[in-house]
């Protein structure tokens, strides 16, 4: 008999909260995440299944570089002391 995993197994084993599996399948995300299933009305996953979807996420081949972050990231939400200076010295001018 297949082992059957709890909302809890898999998310511990994946790293994710609870709730991104539940939410991923009340939003039909399935495809994203391994397959689960009702039984007596809990969800479950096949613990072979969950297996070979980790596998599947893993990257192939050789890695690939991560794109830079933007340096010049625009902050939201109020200026900086620094900021309010800069601006202030730019109307003086």
């Amino acid at each position: 008999m297949e082992k059957l995993l709890t909302l809890n197994e898999v998310a511990e084993i994946l790293r994710v909260a609870p709730s991104t599996l539940r939410n991923a399948r009340f939003r039909k995300e399935e495809n994203r995440w391994p397959r689960s299933f009702k039984v007596g009305g809990s969800l479950r996953w096949d613990a072979e299944e969950v297996r070979a979807w980790v596998e599947a996420q893993k990257p192939t081949g050789a890695p690939q570089a991560q794109a830079a972050l933007p340096v010049n990231r625009r902050r939201v939400g109020r200026p900086t002391r620094a900021e309010r200076a800069q601006q202030s010295a730019r109307r003086k001018t």
